[in-house]
Parts: structure tokens; C-alpha cells; sequence
């Protein structure tokens, strides 16, 4: 990967990012159940995957960044357009992000 996993959590310890990987993946399963409900899961689709993406680096401890079959499926279901445009958002917007996130 392009950065340094210790400079990305900004040098927590591992039991903040123990907290964080819990926090993360009980968010993300938050999101995709809600994005499984028609028409509003295509808006909150894009938050189940960023939630997935920071959950599959903070789990690998920076080694792996998750599974892109997983990932394509879901940018599918939101229609492929509005996830890209949350996903960027909410990778941009660090206090949106961080909400998004539950941190």
C-alpha cells in the first residue's frame, strides 16, 4: 500500500484501534442492512462502503485493503455513480468521514 498503517491511525495505540475496528465494523453492518431497503439503499449504499474499506485496513493492520468483488457488487446495488460520489466525499471531508464512521 501507498502509507504507513501507524501514520494513517495517527499513531494510536492497539487498543484504540482495537476500539476503532469494533466501532468500524459495527457501523458498517448498520449501513448495509439499511442499504438493503430499495430506493433508500442506493444513497447509503456509498457509506457501507467506506465504512468496509477503512474496516478491511484496520482489521488487516494495513496489509490487505479488502475484497473488490465484495466491494463491485455493492457499488452495483447503489447504481455505481452515487457510491463513487459518497465514497469520495466522506474520504475528503474527515468530519463527515468520522461520523459516517461513528469515531
Amino acid at each position: 500500500m501507498a502509507f504507513d498503517f501507524y501514520e494513517w491511525t495517527g499513531g494510536a495505540s492497539e487498543e484504540e484501534v482495537a476500539a476503532l475496528t469494533a466501532q468500524t465494523k459495527k457501523r458498517y453492518y448498520m449501513w448495509l442492512l439499511i442499504s438493503l431497503i430499495p430506493l433508500i439503499g442506493q444513497f447509503t449504499i456509498g457509506l457501507a462502503i467506506f465504512c468496509y474499506n477503512n474496516y478491511a485496513i484496520l482489521r488487516s493492520r494495513g496489509r490487505n485493503d479488502g475484497n473488490g468483488l465484495w466491494r463491485l457488487l455493492m457499488m452495483l446495488w447503489g447504481l455505481i455513480i452515487i457510491p463513487i460520489i459518497e465514497v469520495q466525499a466522506c474520504a475528503r471531508i474527515e468530519a463527515l468521514g468520522n461520523k459516517v464512521l461513528g469515531w
